[in-house]
């Protein structure tokens, strides 16, 4: 240590009048604080090893390799008590002298702003979770599972539920969630009866002349206005083909953008195969077949990334650990949900950008193309409704716990900014 103050505070002139300068409280706890002998303990680590391997040889007589091995590990002892005690003694009292110093800022108001910052997250949490349960993908998830998974959910307050609601109408006014798994764990206690009535109440805006309520079941969306596609303009071929390319351009920009937001999982072999997957379809769509994007998906996860997905799991969980089927019934289930919610955001954005500016009508040829995307959805559909229901919702649960998890943590970083 007071080698360590010698050297700081020699260099202290120059290093009070460069950068951001510095403090003699900051050059004082410079040489105080941090761990010592990090440097000696590798030597010493490296120099026992070398004196292992060359006392090994039989030439050696036992006592020079007793002796040089005592005297290695002695060096050892002495580096690691050193580093040792710099733990045990610097590390506790750090924080006392960081405090008497004056270097840190009050206890009292850093706790304010850390509460704060934890009670925006979690509002901002919530309200996006009400944005996921109001999608029917996700409207039968288990709370449960998520409140485990989801620190911000852990303890939240029906007072906090109301200002999320609030908020929530704000940022989504065209959406309505579905209370119905996330109420019993705010009315734990409750009758069935007196549950709906008061949660209904509790679960509703403040008295304002905007309000509306919000119930535990989802209100009838307003009648949208059905596809016109207009029958009068003959089906022509070379159309259904620019166009399937196109559709097939806009899946792969849904991919990347579930990517970008974490819906999808980068380190898995999903985002391959669903990417992989559309190179196939667009090279089967070129020479002027249908979309055939979920069979290639399939055909890719069935070949070697499969196995290699399987070597990644192990990796992450051990070798006997975790329960493979279950990895792999959950890896084909996120991938139908990813490869549906993509198919369903294009066929949105196809018809708003094919739609006929006066009629608002679509050609034969983007009705084939939806037709074919529509098609392959209720294949992906009819794969998952193959799999345990409870599985499924399990798996939906998790999939939410990533989908938050990440959105936490990316608002907390905006907000610290």
């Amino acid at each position: 240590i007071m080698i360590r103050v010698f050297l700081v505070f020699s260099f202290f002139p120059l290093t009070s009048r460069i950068g951001i300068s510095q403090n003699w409280q900051e050059a004082l706890f410079m040489s105080y604080g941090g761990l010592r002998g990090t440097v000696g303990v590798s030597l010493a680590l490296l120099l026992s090893a070398q004196i292992y391997e060359q006392t090994d040889d039989e030439s050696v007589s036992e006592e020079t390799r007793e002796a040089y091995r005592i005297y290695v590990d002695k060096l050892f002892a002495f580096s690691g008590g050193i580093a040792f005690l710099t733990l045990l003694v610097n590390g506790p009292t750090s924080a006392i002298l960081l405090k008497n110093l004056g270097l840190v800022t009050p206890s009292e108001t850093r706790l304010n702003v850390v509460k704060n910052y934890e009670q925006h997250m979690k509002i901002n949490t919530l309200v996006e979770y009400m944005n996921l349960i109001s999608k029917k993908r996700f409207e039968h998830v288990d709370f449960g599972v998520i409140r485990e998974h989801v620190s911000p959910l852990q303890n939240i307050t029906r007072e906090e539920v109301k200002i999320a609601a609030e908020s929530f109408k704000l940022k989504y006014p065209d959406k309505t969630p579905n209370f119905a798994n996330l109420v019993p764990y705010l009315f734990p206690n409750e009758s069935q009866l007196a549950l709906t009535s008061e949660a209904s109440t509790l679960l509703s805006f403040s008295d304002r002349s905007r309000s509306e309520p919000i119930t535990l079941t989802r209100q009838p969306s307003k009648r949208v206005r059905e596809t016109v596609y207009d029958y009068k303009t003959p089906l022509d071929r070379l159309a259904v083909l620019e166009q399937r390319l196109i559709f097939i351009d806009l899946l792969r920009r849904e991919y990347l953008r579930q990517l970008d937001v974490s819906e999808l999982d980068s380190r898995g072999f999903i985002p391959y195969s669903l990417l992989q997957s559309l190179e196939v379809a667009k090279s089967a769509a070129s020479n002027g077949l249908p979309l055939c994007d979920w069979a290639a998906s399939q055909a890719v996860s069935d070949s070697f990334t499969r196995r290699g997905d399987k070597l990644l799991h192990a990796y992450r969980v051990g070798r006997n650990g975790g329960d493979h089927d279950f990895h792999v019934i959950r890896t084909q289930v996120l991938q139908a949900l990813s490869f549906i919610q993509a198919h369903r955001a294009s066929q949105k954005t196809f018809k708003a950008e094919f739609a006929s500016v006066n009629s608002n009508s679509l050609t034969l040829a983007a009705k084939a193309v939806l037709d074919e995307s529509k098609d392959q959805v209720a294949k992906a559909e009819s794969a998952i409704n193959n799999f345990d229901v409870d599985d499924v919702s399990a798996i939906k649960s998790q999939y939410v716990c990533q989908i938050l998890l990440y959105k936490s943590a990316h608002y907390f970083e905006n907000l610290a900014r």
